[in-house]
């Protein structure tokens, strides 16, 4: 090949390519680096320098869980508010599962009594938890009566950071998934109810019963978690095989454990932080920094100072301002993430009050992203994994529960037509506002081009736009699209 007419260095690179493979694959890695070190300093104060480097952390409490309750009138009345939401639903002749603390409704009851229209919103196993308690999310607690002494009421964790310990015990396979914490609103009164997956109605053998409390008192042994009730293990609601009407074998064969006020999270700084950089070391779109401490995640973490390429609350705050000013919102809508990484954006969608996130990213990102958005609190979301292909049936990947939400949703296109293209589902699917963030180094001009093209395709029109810079990454254009 005749390569007199290149520069010296890329003579020198086509050299080392063909001649000397290694060498060239170690000073790709070298340059890699050196490049990744300066675009880190490049856009560092000295006192975020000297932050990252000291390791500094925020606090998770004030920050988790970071999605934002959902709240629901009650679609019938309950009374003149003294009267208690229980024996509302008495009368409506719903079976009614009662315990210490809340009533519960099974998928059936809860599907085909005054409160269906509820139901209708999440998946199909999901059941209702309300308490006892009248009171919202903020100021209600979960105890019910008032035998209870002052100290465990104050030990115990209050609603937002139960949502934390349930999810907790569903990542580590021995819970119930969590699909939502809401407030049931009606004649002036508030309930606090949890949706949460049935598991089913098949009580465990003492040994099915026995491993899985092993297992939680394995957690506790780790420091995931903390058992703070009077009695420890030795309660009634640890007593195998029933635990108290808190232990079942769900569908697949699983032992699960439905009660989780009695637990608290002793150290779960570490336990976030140790998810957040598992899903850094899958993350393809990680990089890596001696500065920052190693590898670092392509979007930062809320509750966490690790180190990451994008500032998420800096983004999120740009695409808020142009979200006003197009007259768009995510809150109540359904949100497709396309690229979602590991899921960062989907938690601040979330945060805003979106009604479900759906995201799609590689097969071996999306269990980190699941962990990690499920780590923050999040709970109304699920995940595609696999790479994304043009053909793409997006709105066949959406759970059949809110395939409805499909007309007038918010698709989020983040820094990937440069990846993967313009889908063709792009088309097809219903959405009302798009949320378009183009790549780094492109200038203007070429943001303007890519988002005719997306016109030429779509007919959505452009309502925002504006060019930002944040954590480590270079200036780039996002847009607001609306069609319809």
């Amino acid at each position: 090949m005749d390569n007199r007419k290149d520069g010296p260095v890329k003579r020198l690179k086509t050299y080392l390519r063909e001649r000397h493979p290694a060498m060239h694959r170690v000073l790709i890695e070298v340059y890699a680096r050196a490049s990744s070190e300066y675009r880190v300093i490049s856009h560092l104060r000295l006192r975020d320098l000297l932050g990252g480097l000291a390791g500094r952390e925020q606090d998770w409490r004030q920050i988790l869980p970071l999605q934002r309750h959902s709240t629901y009138p009650l679609p019938f009345a309950a009374g003149d508010g003294a009267q208690p939401l229980l024996d509302t639903v008495r009368r409506s002749g719903m079976p009614v599962v009662e315990g210490g603390h809340t009533f519960y409704l099974g998928p059936a009851a809860w599907r085909t009594g005054p409160l269906a229209s509820l139901a209708a919103i999440y998946p199909p196993d999901a059941g209702l938890k309300v308490m006892r308690n009248p009171g919202g999310i903020a100021e209600g607690g979960y105890l019910h009566g008032a035998h209870h002494s002052r100290v465990q009421r104050r030990i115990l964790y209050g609603h937002p950071h139960l949502q934390l310990v349930a999810n907790a015990l569903y990542r580590a396979g021995v819970g119930p998934r969590l699909y939502d914490l809401a407030e049931l609103q009606g004649d002036g009164t508030v309930w606090v109810a949890y949706v949460v997956q049935d598991v089913g109605g098949q009580v465990p053998s003492m040994a099915e019963c026995a491993g899985g409390i092993a297992r939680i008192r394995d957690l506790v042994a780790a420091r995931v978690l903390s058992l703070v009730g009077p009695d420890g293990f030795a309660h009634p609601d640890f007593a195998c095989p029933t635990c108290g009407g808190n232990a079942w074998i769900d569908p697949m064969g699983q032992f699960r454990f439905v009660d989780f006020q009695n637990f608290v999270l002793p150290d779960y700084g570490t336990e976030l932080r140790r998810i957040a950089r598992e899903a850094a070391e899958a993350s393809h779109f990680g990089d890596r920094s001696i500065l920052r401490g190693g590898a670092y995640l392509y979007q930062s973490v809320p509750g966490l100072g690790l180190p990451a390429k994008r500032d998420i609350s800096y983004r999120i705050g740009v695409m808020t301002r142009l979200l006003d000013e197009a007259g768009a919102t995510v809150r109540d809508r359904l949100v497709l993430d396309v690229g979602c990484n590991v899921g960062m954006m989907i938690g601040q969608y979330l945060r805003l009050g979106a009604r479900w996130c759906h995201g799609w990213d590689q097969e071996l990102v999306v269990p980190h992203a699941d962990r990690l958005l499920s780590a923050l609190g999040c709970t109304r979301y699920t995940l595609t994994g696999g790479m994304l292909q043009p053909d793409q049936d997006l709105s066949g990947n959406v759970p059949k529960f809110v395939r409805a939400e499909l007309t007038g949703c918010v698709l989020s296109y983040l820094a990937v037509r440069g990846h993967i293209g313009w889908l063709n589902a792009l088309r097809t699917v219903p959405w009302s506002t798009m949320i378009y963030e183009g790549h780094e180094g492109e200038s203007e001009s070429q943001t303007r081009e890519h988002l005719e093209e997306l016109r030429g395709r779509t007919g959505g029109t452009v309502a925002a736009l504006a060019s930002y810079r944040d954590g480590d990454s270079d200036p780039r254009s996002i847009a607001i699209i609306r069609r319809g």
